[in-house]
């Protein structure tokens, strides 16, 4: 299974090299960052992409692979946003002021 799930990995792995922004996400009760590109940041936050463990690092793949992934082993899918509905609840009262897209946390 581990076997497979480094294969499905590396065959469909998208290319971080020149990331520039930081993205955070949660391992092992410890903050994590990954340096992604803006587009991939925004792919990240819709759940188009999701981050995985391959070994001691991270990579990305696209959510169909994940999928596949998380049915083998679900620790090694480190981050998949589910997609959604960006629909806002009237009595939120908050929903007046939208979280922006480029906050970090």
């Amino acid at each position: 299974i581990a076997a497979q799930i480094k294969q499905m990995i590396e065959q469909s792995r998208l290319d971080r090299q020149h990331g520039d922004v930081a993205y955070q996400f949660v391992q092992d009760k410890k903050i994590k960052k990954a340096w992604v590109t803006a587009k991939q940041q925004a792919q990240l936050e819709r759940g188009q992409i999701a981050i995985v463990a391959l070994g001691d690092g991270y990579e990305l793949v696209p959510t169909v692979v994940a999928e596949k992934i998380r049915q083998r082993d679900e620790n090694a899918v480190l981050l998949l946003n589910e997609r959604g509905n960006n629909a806002v609840d009237e009595d939120d009262p908050y929903k007046d002021f939208p979280i922006p897209d480029d906050l970090m946390w």
